[in-house]
């Protein structure tokens, strides 16, 4: 028996590896779905290799499914709400930094001011 591994883009499945040890095969279908860019779905296939043909076949001429997993919802609606979340850090950062910077120009002007004051203070001292 031959087993093979097939990922699924989205639009078709494309074989990954073929294995001819069970186990292996299931191993790195599921560790292929827990990677941070899993395909949309995996599958093994249980595969009858023919002599004559060297394809995989099996009753009716399809191949037999033993573990298919696709992506969850859940697991893109956490991507989803981490991608907002770091959208809405960036934001509160933006908003801090135009604060910061807001009261950094305040600062400057009222040291200018004060600088100005002192400065007219001087020259009418100086002036008497």
């Amino acid at each position: 028996m031959r087993y093979e591994l097939q990922s699924f883009d989205g639009k078709q499945w494309r074989p990954e590896m073929v294995y001819d040890d069970k186990t292996l095969a299931l191993a790195d279908a599921r560790s292929l779905m827990a990677g941070q860019r899993s395909p949309h779905a995996v599958r093994v296939l249980e595969n009858t290799e023919t002599e004559s043909r060297r394809i995989f076949l099996k009753r009716r001429n399809e191949p037999e499914t033993l573990f298919e997993v696709r992506r969850r919802k859940e697991q893109e609606a956490q991507q989803k709400a981490a991608e907002a979340e770091r959208k809405a850090r960036r934001k509160r950062y933006a908003d801090w930094e135009q604060s910061w910077l807001r009261q950094r120009r305040m600062r400057a002007i009222v040291i200018s001011s004060v600088v100005t004051a002192i400065g007219a203070g001087i020259l009418v001292f100086a002036l008497v």
